[in-house]
């Protein structure tokens, strides 16, 4: 009971987050621009974004192949992607459920256990999430000499929200309301834990499990090729990005450069656990193209394409996927009957 309430309450909280930062992305809008100029956008450039995302996630879907071998567990790669792209798809509705998620489906197609194909998951997003700091430093190490910086401007906003955020007594007492409640939640686990081994002996079972899909990377043999698949998708990921600045005619002449930040303000707006990134990438992104001199409508229209598009594909491919998934059931479960004898 307390754990369901916990996780609505969850899935409130950060669905207000959401729409807290898409209202803010929309705050001083004019929309008859935004409708005018979203009109007016080259709609092919989109599509290609689309197809460079395509072959980003089939660069995922092989790389993930890769972390499994060593733990001589080999799903076909069709499996590898519908998983992935289901997980994607899950995190739509429920932040951070997709990791699970995916892990769950290669349990249903390939018999691969949940905590070891999460412990893969975690190295994959450590290595992702390191990838991001070291494009996030190179951006900060080109923008600081400047005496009008992007970065210190980005800071500077960013500490007068947070002032604002919290200058609201309400806000305080909310946050302090979630500290006690986490707080109490924690020792409550830790009690019952206590009071039962079956708890320790799940947990014990759970980060073997998990150990031994991070240690896969040390087992793996194709090092090289990992690490190719790995500039691969982040090289897809910024081509993604930069491709569909050519949809606007107000904003194509931004350049490569312009277009990186862009993509690390994006991924940090990715980052942050709200549903699909919904409202955070739309503020990040559209507040840097503020700073580089397009308007917020121009900046806002850009971020809505190049998020609405890649969800739209997340959507269409994460159902392809659960309707292979379902089908494929059926038919196992449909020709292991057939198999049984009669009675």
């Amino acid at each position: 009971m307390i754990k369901k309430f916990l996780n609505i309450t969850k899935y409130l909280l950060l669905l207000g987050l959401a729409v807290w930062m898409m209202m803010l992305s929309f705050e001083g809008l004019e929309f008859s621009k935004f409708k005018e100029d979203l009109q007016h956008a080259e709609f092919s450039w989109i599509l290609l974004s689309i197809f460079i995302g395509i072959l980003a996630h089939i660069v995922r879907s092989l790389r993930w192949q890769l972390l499994l071998a060593p733990m001589e567990h080999h799903p076909n790669f069709w499996n590898t992607f519908h998983a992935l792209l289901i997980g994607y798809f899950a995190n739509l509705a429920f932040p951070r459920m997709g990791e699970i998620t995916r892990c769950a489906i290669l349990t249903k197609t390939d018999k691969i256990p949940v905590t070891e194909s999460a412990g893969t998951v975690l190295v994959e997003r450590t290595i992702d999430f390191l990838c991001l700091v070291g494009i996030t430093l190179f951006v900060f190490m080109v923008e600081l000499p400047k005496e009008h910086s992007f970065v210190t401007e980005v800071i500077y906003q960013a500490a007068v929200k947070l002032k604002n955020i919290f200058s609201n007594p309400l806000v305080l007492l909310i946050s302090l309301v979630v500290v006690i409640a986490g707080i109490s939640i924690i020792f409550y686990i830790l009690k019952k834990g206590k009071e039962g081994n079956s708890f320790f002996r799940k947990t014990t079972t759970m980060l073997k499990g998990f150990w031994k899909g991070i240690s896969s990377i040390g087992k793996m043999k194709r090092k090289w090729t990992f690490l190719l698949y790995t500039f691969a998708i982040w090289f897809l990921y910024f081509l993604m990005t930069y491709v569909a600045l050519f949809a606007l005619p107000f904003i194509e002449n931004l350049g490569l450069y312009k277009a990186l930040v862009v993509l690390v303000v994006g991924s940090v707006g990715m980052v942050i656990p709200v549903q699909g990134g919904i409202g955070a990438f739309h503020y990040f992104v559209k507040q840097t193209l503020v700073f580089y001199g397009i308007s917020q409508e121009d900046g806002l229209v850009y971020a809505t394409l190049l998020h609405g598009s890649q969800m739209i594909l997340v959507i269409v491919l994460g159902l392809i996927g659960l309707g292979v998934v379902f089908l494929r059931k059926t038919k196992s479960v449909s020709e292991t009957n057939a198999k049984e004898p009669a009675s």
